[in-house]
């Protein structure tokens, strides 16, 4: 009988480990689909500030620093994001 308690114990353990894993996975997929999403933000704001640039290139004037340095700290505040997520990931 102990040994099919023993097994019983085993199999119900490796379950609960198989589902921890499980979920972590999962959790790890949704934190990479979010760094994904904050990557693709920064390649539009490198954009925005390609376009700024140009319009200000084309009327013969100074590009608007005080937009770009709005820009460019955005742009910073996503990439500490970007860090909190990678942190988080290692974690797991």
């Amino acid at each position: 009988m102990s040994f099919f308690k023993n097994l019983g114990e085993t199999v119900k353990d490796t379950a609960s480990t198989i589902g921890a894993k499980s979920m972590d996975v999962l959790e790890i997929g949704k934190l990479k689909l979010q760094r994904n999403k904050l990557e693709s933000v920064i390649k539009d704001k490198k954009f925005e500030i390609g376009d700024t640039v140009y319009e200000d290139h084309k009327r013969n004037a100074a590009p608007d620093a005080d937009k770009l340095i709005k820009i460019f700290d955005e742009i910073q505040d996503i990439e500490n994001q970007i860090s909190e997520l990678d942190e988080k990931i290692k974690q797991l």
